[in-house]
C-alpha cells in the first residue's frame, strides 16, 4: 500500500525518480577532459553565444583595408589611393572585388575602384546600366603610362548614374577603376574623379 500511494504521489506532482543511463555495450574513455560545471554554465549562457555571434558577424564585415591619414591602404593587393577631404570612403567586403568605394559627400560623385584575377580588358557588366563606348590606348588621363581601356556606362533610366570605367593590368589583376557621375550632377566633376583616381598607386607604402 506505501508503494501504491508512492506512486500515486509521484505522478500527480510530476516527480519521476532518476535512473542511472543504460551503459551496457559503450566503450568510456577515461582520457576525456570534463569540463567544470561552472565553465559550462558560461558558454551556454546568452552573453557568451552573442558575444561568439557578434565575432563572427565582425570577421564577416572586415573590409579590404582601411583609411589612415587621408590614404586607403589595401591590406591585400598592396595598392593605394588618395581619399581627398570631404570624401566619404568604404572598404569594400573582405572576399570581395570591390576594393574601396568613396563618395564626394557635396556632389554625390562616387569613386569605385574594383580588382579582378587575371588578365580580362573588358569592363564587368552592370545591371543598372549599359557599356556604349569602349576604346584601348595610351591615355594618359590618369598620369599613368599603362594602356588603358576606357570604357563608359549609359544608364538605363535617365536618374541614375552613368559610369566612366578605366581599366588596366597590374601584377596579373584586372583593375577596373570607375567614376560615377550622379544625374543631378554636370560632366564637370569627371575631371576630379580623374584627378583622385590619378593618385592610385601599387607597390609602394607611405
Amino acid at each position: 500500500m506505501q508503494r501504491l500511494r508512492l506512486a500515486i504521489w509521484m505522478s500527480v506532482c510530476g516527480c519521476v525518480r532518476a535512473t542511472a543511463p543504460d551503459t551496457t555495450g559503450m566503450v568510456v574513455d577515461n582520457n576525456v577532459e570534463v569540463l567544470p560545471a561552472d565553465i559550462v554554465e558560461v558558454l551556454a549562457s546568452e552573453e557568451y553565444l552573442a558575444s561568439e555571434q557578434s565575432a563572427e558577424e565582425a570577421a564577416k564585415e572586415a573590409g579590404t583595408g582601411s583609411v589612415v591619414g587621408g590614404v586607403y591602404l589595401d591590406d591585400q593587393l598592396n595598392f593605394l589611393i588618395d581619399v581627398p577631404a570631404e570624401w566619404e570612403a568604404k572598404p569594400g567586403p573582405k572576399e570581395g572585388n570591390l576594393r574601396v568605394s568613396m563618395m564626394d559627400v557635396h556632389t554625390g560623385v562616387t569613386i569605385e575602384v574594383w580588382a579582378f584575377g587575371g588578365i580580362a580588358m573588358e569592363p564587368r557588366v552592370r545591371g543598372e546600366c549599359a557599356w556604349k563606348f569602349q576604346d584601348a590606348g595610351s591615355y594618359r588621363t590618369l598620369l599613368h603610362s599603362d594602356p588603358l581601356v576606357v570604357a563608359t556606362c549609359v544608364p538605363h533610366h535617365p536618374s541614375d548614374a552613368r559610369v566612366f570605367a578605366y581599366l588596366m593590368i597590374r601584377d596579373g589583376w584586372t583593375w577596373q577603376l570607375e567614376i560615377h557621375i550622379p544625374s543631378a550632377a554636370t560632366m564637370d566633376n569627371l575631371p576630379r574623379g580623374e584627378a583622385v583616381l590619378s593618385t592610385a598607386r601599387w607597390g609602394v607604402s607611405d
